[in-house]
């Protein structure tokens, strides 16, 4: 959607009830103090698959953890199920699920780095270390 398009509207307030289902593409992402508490909660505004701007006020518990572990983005395809209040009545259930249109920075092991300094150890040892030393029958001892 162009910006001077959004810019005569307002996004309607996704106010779900339990089943209800929100999915789209994230166009903006903010935030926002309670009235009834000074911690800052998520807002993300959503451009639903069939053409309205939703804004999620991201309030609940639950809904602001996973908001918070997914980390959505503008572009980002966004998809979030509310199921209402769980069993107990003690929190409210959202299921979120976010596909970044980018890929997010990996966390994985810097796999060269660690292979450039196994080099080196080798180098500077002579040898490589034994990790398990063989019997005579030539069988890993573990």
């Amino acid at each position: 959607m162009n910006p001077l398009d959004r810019v005569d509207s307002f996004p309607e307030p996704w106010k779900p009830e339990p089943g209800d289902k929100l999915t789209g593409t994230v166009v903006e992402v903010g935030e926002r103090v309670s009235e009834f508490s000074d911690a800052p909660y998520p807002l993300v505004t959503i451009l639903a698959d069939h053409g309205i701007e939703f804004v999620w006020h991201g309030f609940h518990t639950v809904a602001k953890n996973e908001l918070a572990r997914q980390k959505p983005r503008v572009g980002d395809k966004l998809a979030v199920k509310y199921f209402g209040r769980d069993a107990k009545g003690a929190y409210e259930k959202y299921r979120v699920v976010v596909v970044h249109a980018e890929p997010q920075e990996e966390r994985a092991p810097d796999w060269e780095r660690m292979a450039k300094d196994s080099a080196h150890e080798l180098t500077d040892a002579g040898a490589p270390p034994e990790i398990y030393p063989e019997d005579d029958s030539g069988a890993v001892a573990l």
